[in-house]
């Protein structure tokens, strides 16, 4: 959601600009055989390669990425549109929802995600961004609950929802309950441990769990590094926006709240590259239950990229 160091902060110029993004995926589920102590698939499903986005640039300046019906909920073209205030992005918008950034000198300090049908008064996702120096060290997430509706099913927060987690609802002071139709808000803390330029450790917790995830990076450029519209996840894709170089392992490790087992989950990621730029990128999730040790889920995304020339 933001360039995490310094100056750079919500600015997007990178030196290979992405025009199209093609996708393909496959989700195959395993069991363990007793007899054989190997893994064999019982169903396996799959989509072909599709043209998933296509990136539209402006003097240098990416102003909006148009996502194909294929691989939008709904088979319904959406776009985003990107704007500035000078050369920081100040507003990410989609059809049904928009992100504000808050900028404290060369700083972020907040971002904020608004649901048009629920309200334009009061963000129904807010993001606090703490520093340690010129890197961003924690995050909080307060993810307010409203009555009438539940916000967060557009594009934008469809990028996010893997940051929210399904808990109790946190009271905040009444200064922040700007919005009469909010009964509460969620508050997810996230520590980063950094690593040179790329993000080694986060933690993410809150009251219903306590997730670690370790990462593991190469030498190659990140074509995404300081591109406000990439937290899209933390458990698998981490804080992509942050990091100099690419992912190419994480482990991630997770304890709910009322469980004794804890869940680990391992994702990697190969690249095929071009000039040290990745052109092909296979992300495959391994997800083990903790109360059954003989089943797993494979989910393997590839993703395919073209550059301006």
């Amino acid at each position: 959601m933001l360039g995490a160091c310094g100056e750079k902060e919500g600015r997007y110029n990178p030196k290979q600009k992405i025009e199209k993004v093609y996708r393909s995926t496959s989700i195959e589920e395993q069991r363990m055989d007793a007899a054989t102590g190997t893994w064999a698939t019982v169903n396996q499903t799959s989509t072909p390669k599709v043209l998933a986005e296509t990136w539209d640039w402006d003097n240098g300046k990416l102003k909006k990425i148009v996502y194909s019906p294929e691989v939008v909920p709904g088979g319904k073209e959406e776009t985003l549109t990107f704007t500035y205030d000078g050369s920081r992005v100040s507003r990410i918008e989609s059809s049904t929802e928009y992100m504000l950034f808050t900028y404290n000198g060369k700083q972020m300090r907040k971002a904020e995600l608004y649901d048009k049908e629920v309200s334009t008064s009061a963000p129904f996702t807010t993001y606090f961004f703490v520093y340690d120096g010129n890197k961003v060290s924690k995050i909080d997430v307060h993810m307010r609950e409203l009555d009438h509706k539940s916000a967060g099913q557009g594009m934008l927060s469809r990028w996010v929802e893997e940051l929210q987690a399904s808990m109790g609802w946190k009271r905040l002071p009444a200064e922040r309950q700007a919005d009469p139709g909010a009964k509460g808000v969620t508050v997810q803390y996230v520590t980063l441990t950094w690593n040179g330029e790329n993000v080694g450790q986060m933690n993410v917790k809150d009251d219903f769990m306590n997730m670690d995830v370790v990462y593991t990076y190469d030498n190659k450029t990140n074509p995404f590094n300081h591109f406000l519209y990439t937290l899209n996840g933390y458990a698998s894709d981490g804080i992509v926006f942050a990091n100099k170089n690419n992912i190419v392992k994480s482990v991630t490790t997770v304890k709910y709240a009322g469980m004794e087992k804890e869940q680990v989950m391992e994702d990697t990621y190969n690249y095929v590259y071009k000039n040290d730029w990745p052109i092909e990128s296979q992300h495959e999730s391994v997800f083990t239950l903790p109360e059954e040790d003989d089943f797993r889920s494979l989910e393997r995304v590839t993703h395919y990229y073209e550059y301006d020339d």
